[in-house]
C-alpha cells in the first residue's frame, strides 16, 4: 500500500472506466499544478492563482486536493505568507519546496 495519498477520492463510489477515467484526470491535475510550481520556483502562490492556470472548468476544490496532496508528499509546502482570495478573505501560499530537482519528480 502506498503512503502517498490518493490523487482521487471516490466518494461516489465509481467503477471501472468511469473511475479510471475520474482518476486519471485528478493526477492529470496534480501533474499540472505541480509543474507551474516547478517553472516558478521563487513565487507563492495561492490556490486561487494556481487556478487561473488550470484548464476552463476545474473546480478551486480540486486544485486545492492537488496541492494537499503534494504536500503531504513533501513536494510542496505552505508558506506563512497571505493573500486576499476570491471570496475577500485571507488565503494561505505554497511554494515548492527546496529540494535536489532530480527529487521533484512526481511520484
Amino acid at each position: 500500500m502506498s503512503d502517498h495519498p490518493p490523487a482521487f477520492y471516490n466518494t461516489n463510489e465509481l467503477s471501472g472506466r468511469p473511475r479510471f477515467a475520474a482518476e486519471r484526470r485528478a493526477l492529470t491535475q496534480e501533474e499540472r499544478v505541480l509543474l507551474h510550481f516547478q517553472h516558478n520556483p521563487g513565487l507563492p502562490l495561492t490556490p486561487d492563482q494556481v487556478l487561473q492556470i488550470m484548464p476552463a472548468g476545474i473546480p478551486l476544490t480540486s486544485v486545492r486536493r492537488a496541492i494537499t496532496n503534494l504536500t503531504l508528499r513533501g513536494l510542496l509546502v505552505k508558506t506563512d505568507k497571505m493573500r486576499e482570495g476570491t471570496y475577500g478573505a485571507p488565503v494561505h501560499c505554497w511554494q515548492i519546496a527546496r529540494r535536489d530537482p532530480a527529487q521533484l519528480e512526481l511520484v
